[in-house]
């Protein structure tokens, strides 16, 4: 199964490097300056989940979802969820606000559960712009990459891996 990313187009939104690993994972790098509120409906792939990790400046978000529904300002190390197959709308502004997004296939996930359950009976909680240190962390491991090598590829991996178990261990009901 390829996987590739969904091109943003919003408001505001310039990408400044992705990497993709062995089918799994993408992490994009991303700038946000739109300091007008601008809003957009999106809906992910089912069989994805996408969690976006805020590193500079700060980002106004208004969220809904049958997932999730919050309204808050985030900073340096907040960070927001969304899962496949669930529309939603988001409203954002900001000055400047810079990013690392990680697109996961569910099957890592999977991966993870060694209990014979699946990503899909796992309910995720929507850290809902919270700062999570554990996550600023592993984003910025992501920005250290440089390129499409194997060994960039392999870092991707176990950064997405890293990532997929803070999720389910600090964002999941599991």
């Amino acid at each position: 199964m390829s996987m590739t990313a969904a091109s943003a187009a919003w408001p505001g939104h310039r990408a400044l490097n992705e990497l993709g690993s062995s089918g799994g994972i993408i992490i994009s790098h991303s700038l946000l300056e739109s300091p007008t509120v601008h809003g957009v409906e999106t809906c992910l792939p089912g069989d994805r989940i996408s969690l976006c990790v805020h590193f500079g400046g700060s980002i106004w978000m208004r969220k809904r979802s049958a997932f999730t529904n919050f309204e808050r300002e985030g900073g340096i190390g907040s960070a927001t969820l969304s899962i496949g197959g669930d529309p939603q709308t988001i409203e954002y502004r900001t000055r400047r606000c810079e990013g690392v997004r990680f697109l996961m296939a569910r099957r890592w996930f999977d991966a993870l559960l060694d209990d014979g359950t699946r990503s899909q009976a796992v309910e995720f909680i929507d850290p809902q712009n919270q700062q999570d240190c554990q996550l600023a962390v592993l984003g910025r491991m992501a920005l250290l990459r440089s390129g499409s090598t194997p060994g960039d590829r392999l870092l991707a991996d176990s950064i997405g891996f890293a990532v997929a178990g803070t999720v389910m261990r600090c964002w999941s009901n599991r």
